[in-house]
């Protein structure tokens, strides 16, 4: 009988780190999907709504900057400040979490490089610029480190330089 319980509980402790790496695995193909349609970015918000893990300072920068996508997509300008402050806390808290996670200096320059200008949400730029091209390699899921490339080598914010040592990595 205790061999039982130990085995079920060992498969639980098991089964959780898997659940949430697939949840981080279906957060990321949402989010570098959520232009292609109104229904991926439906989806990642469903998903990241779903995630309750609220110390994973990865699933925090994508709910972050979800929630400031979502704002340019509000119809109420009130609604609109509201949506992108609080995306703003959240990929700012996440940046404090984890200020050498290279996804997660991504996640914020790519919304800082996007933002309209009247915000002031543009000062980090070159100092995220340099994080992602000296950290991409340290990202081990090859379809984000791909897709994160791929977005810095067409950022006006990459010079020739840059997008070389992009294509090295």
């Amino acid at each position: 009988m205790n061999t039982a319980i130990l085995f079920v509980f060992g498969f639980l402790i098991l089964i959780e780190p898997i659940s949430g790496s697939e949840k981080l695995y279906e957060i990321r193909r949402l989010y570098f999907s959520q232009n292609s349609s109104t229904e991926n970015f439906e989806k990642l918000q469903q998903v990241i709504k779903a995630t309750k893990d609220l110390n994973d300072p990865i699933i925090t920068a994508y709910r972050g900057a979800t929630m400031m996508i979502s704002a340019s997509h509000a119809m109420n300008p009130i609604s609109k400040w509201r949506l992108f402050v609080s995306g703003r806390d959240s990929l700012e808290k996440a940046v404090v979490m984890d200020n050498k996670n290279t996804e997660i200096r991504f996640l914020r320059f790519s919304i800082q490089s996007n933002a309209p200008l009247f915000l002031g949400y543009n000062g980090n730029i070159q100092e995220d610029k340099k994080a992602i091209i000296s950290g991409i390699s340290s990202i081990g899921d090859f379809y984000t480190r791909s897709r994160i490339a791929e977005y810095m080598k067409r950022s006006v914010y990459c010079n020739e330089e840059d997008k070389r040592r992009l294509n090295d990595e």
